[in-house]
C-alpha cells in the first residue's frame, strides 16, 4: 500500500506524573488524541501513574499495563511501529526503547520542549555537559529530526544537535471569542503556572513591579499569581521578597487554579504576564490569548515575535530595564486593550489542534517516504 494512504502505527512515549499545573499534563494528551483521528496511535506513558483526563481518550496505556518499559512488549501492532514521538529528551526510561528504535530502524523524533535550549542547558550545567557526552548525544543524532515547538526554541537550541529539524507548536481546543470590558477603573494581571522564581522570571518581575510602584498604585493595578509551589522556590520566600519591597497591595499569590476555575479567571481578568527566562511553547499563554487576553510577556517565553506580529499585547527582553520600561508602556496604552484583545483572539486561531496534527501527519509521511530534508515549517 502506498505510504499515502497507509494508516500509520504511531507510539508516541513520555515519562510524566498527572500533575494539572504543567503543560505537558495537557498537551501531550491532546496531540495523541487528535493524531489518533487519522492514525493508529497509543499514548505509552513509562511512568505508572494514571489520570481520568488521559484515560478517557481511549489510547492510553501506562508502565502498570506494559511494565518492561521495551517496544517487543507492547500489543500489535506496536511492538513493531512505524513511527515513535519521544515527549521529551533527559528520561533515563526512554533508553531501552531508543536502543530498540535504533536497532531496528524505526524512525522517530524527539520533542525536546526548550531542554536543548542555551538557557535550559545552563541549568546543572555540568550535569548535562556529561549525560550529553557520554549519553544523549549519540541518541539526538540518530532521530529523524527534532521537533521545536517554536521558531525561538529552535533558535536558541542551536544547529548542533541534529541537522533535521522543524518548528511545529502546541495547540489549543478552539475557544469562543470572550468580550471584554476596559473602562474599569482598575486592571488585573493574571499569572497562572509553577511558581518557580528563576524558570518563570519572578524575581526579575518583582523588582519590576519595585521599579514601578508609585505608577502601578496610581493607576490601581493588580497582579495576582496562582499557581502550586516548585521544588527550589518555596512560596514563603517569594512572600518575604513581596513584603520586603512593600508589594503586598500589588502582587497577590494564591494556589493552584484548574479546568472551571481556571477558565473562569481567564474571562475575569484584563491581562496575562508571564516573565519566563525559558519555555517550550507555554501552554498557560496560548490558552490566555484564545480567551481574548492580552499578553505581557518576556522573550524566554518563546512567543515574543508572534505576539509582536500580532499586536496582541506587550514584549520585552528578560531583564528587569526592559520590563520595568514595558510596564510603563503597558499603563500608558488603557486605551490600547481592547484592540490588543481582539488581536490576542485571532493569535489564538493559529494553534488549534484539528490543523496542527495535519500538519503532523505531513511531516510524519514526509519521514517515512526516506526524504532527505532540511526545513522549518511555521504555523502563522
Amino acid at each position: 500500500m502506498n505510504i499515502e494512504n497507509k494508516k500509520l502505527n504511531i507510539l508516541v512515549i513520555s515519562n510524566i506524573n498527572p500533575n494539572k499545573g504543567i503543560g505537558p499534563y495537557y498537551s501531550i494528551r491532546n496531540q495523541t488524541y487528535y493524531l489518533s483521528k487519522t492514525q493508529n496511535v497509543i499514548w505509552y506513558n513509562l511512568n505508572e501513574t494514571s489520570d481520568e483526563y488521559w484515560e478517557e481518550t481511549g489510547i492510553y496505556y501506562n508502565a502498570l499495563k506494559f511494565p518492561n518499559k521495551t517496544i517487543k512488549d507492547l500489543k500489535e501492532p506496536f511492538n513493531k511501529p512505524d513511527f515513535i514521538i519521544f515527549q521529551g529528551i533527559y528520561e533515563y526510561k526512554f533508553g531501552k526503547i531508543i536502543k530498540e528504535a535504533i536497532k531496528f530502524k524505526i524512525p522517530y523524533i524527539i520533542v525536546p520542549r526548550s531542554s536543548l535550549t542555551k538557557g535550559a542547558q545552563n541549568q546543572k550545567r555540568i550535569k548535562k555537559i556529561i549525560a550529553n557526552k557520554f549519553i544523549y548525544n549519540k541518541l539526538i543524532r540518530k532521530a529523524s529530526a527534532i521537533q521545536y515547538l517554536t521558531n525561538e526554541e529552535k533558535e536558541q537550541s542551536g544547529n548542533k544537535w541534529n541537522k533535521n529539524s522543524f518548528v511545529m507548536p502546541n495547540g489549543i481546543i478552539s475557544k469562543t471569542k470572550v468580550t471584554r470590558n476596559y473602562n474599569k477603573e482598575s486592571v488585573k494581571g493574571l499569572f497562572i503556572g509553577r511558581l518557580d522564581m528563576n524558570h518563570k522570571g519572578l524575581d526579575l518581575l518583582i523588582t519590576s513591579v519595585k521599579n514601578n510602584k508609585k505608577i502601578l498604585l496610581e493607576n490601581n493595578y493588580e497582579i495576582h499569581l496562582y499557581g502550586p509551589e516548585a521544588k527550589n522556590t518555596p512560596i514563603k520566600l517569594i512572600k518575604e521578597l513581596i513584603k520586603e519591597d512593600k508589594l503586598e497591595k500589588i502582587i497577590k499569590i494564591y494556589g493552584p487554579i484548574y479546568e472551571e476555575e481556571k477558565y473562569k479567571k481567564l474571562k475575569e481578568y484584563d491581562f496575562f504576564i508571564m516573565t519566563s527566562r525559558f519555555e517550550g511553547h507555554p501552554m498557560g499563554l496560548i490558552e490566555a490569548l484564545s480567551f481574548s487576553l492580552p499578553v505581557f510577556i518576556t522573550r524566554g517565553t518563546n512567543m515574543y515575535e508572534e505576539v509582536k506580529t500580532y499586536d496582541a499585547g506587550w514584549v520585552c527582553e528578560n531583564n528587569i530595564e526592559s520590563i520595568t520600561k514595558q510596564i510603563k508602556v503597558m499603563i500608558s496604552q488603557k486605551k490600547e486593550f481592547k484592540n490588543k484583545s481582539e488581536n490576542a483572539y485571532k493569535l489564538s486561531k493559529i494553534y488549534t489542534w484539528e490543523d496542527l496534527t495535519i500538519e503532523t501527519d505531513s511531516v510524519i509521511r514526509k519521514i517515512k517516504r526516506g526524504n532527505k530534508w532540511y526545513f522549518i515549517l511555521v504555523c502563522f
